[in-house]
C-alpha cells in the first residue's frame, strides 16, 4: 500500500493489486475499492480505537454501507476485539503485532476478519477474511505485506 496523497483530511492509499482505500486522517475507512466493487461507509468505519491498544479491548462500529454495484448495501455493524499480542512471520519479516478480530454483518452476509497490526504502524501487515453469503460456500482471502518502509517526515 502506498499513500498517494493527503487532501482535505482524507488519506488516499493504493496497493499493487489494484485495491485502494480512502481513510479519514485518523484512520477510519471512508471508501474501499477493489476490482469487483466500491464500498462507501457513512460514517467511516473505525477499525482501530483511539489511544493505546490493549489485549481484551472491544469496540463496535456501525455505518451505512453503500455499494457502487447497487447490491449488498445496508446498515453494517462491525464488532472488534483485540485477541492477543503475538509474533508473526510474513514475507516482510518477523514482527510483534496485535491480533484483532472483526465480525461484520450487513443484510444476511457475515464477514469474519483477523488483522495483525504493528503497534505504531496503524495498518494491518497481515489479514485473513472469510465472507459467508446467505447461500453457498464462503470466500476466503489472506493478505500479507511483502515489504514496507516509512516515508520521509513532513516536519524535516
Amino acid at each position: 500500500m502506498t499513500i498517494e496523497k493527503i487532501e482535505r483530511g482524507m488519506v488516499y492509499a493504493f496497493s499493487k493489486n489494484g485495491e485502494s482505500t480512502i481513510y479519514t486522517i485518523d484512520g477510519a475507512v471512508a471508501v474501499s475499492i477493489n476490482s469487483s466493487n466500491q464500498l462507501t461507509f457513512d460514517p467511516p468505519r473505525v477499525n482501530l480505537p483511539g489511544g493505546e491498544i490493549q489485549v481484551g479491548m472491544k469496540w463496535v462500529s456501525s455505518s451505512l454501507q453503500t455499494n457502487a454495484k447497487g447490491s449488498g448495501g445496508g446498515q453494517r455493524t462491525d464488532e472488534f476485539k483485540v485477541l492477543a499480542f503475538e509474533e508473526i512471520t510474513i514475507p516482510a519479516g518477523k514482527f510483534k503485532t496485535y491480533k484483532i478480530s472483526m465480525n461484520s454483518w450487513v443484510n444476511s452476509i457475515r464477514v469474519e476478519n483477523f488483522y495483525w497490526y504493528l503497534p505504531d504502524w496503524g495498518v494491518a501487515i497481515k489479514s485473513t477474511r472469510s465472507v459467508y453469503p446467505r447461500y453457498g460456500n464462503p470466500t476466503l482471502e489472506t493478505t500479507e505485506i511483502e515489504s514496507f518502509s516509512r516515508g520521509k517526515s513532513s516536519s524535516s
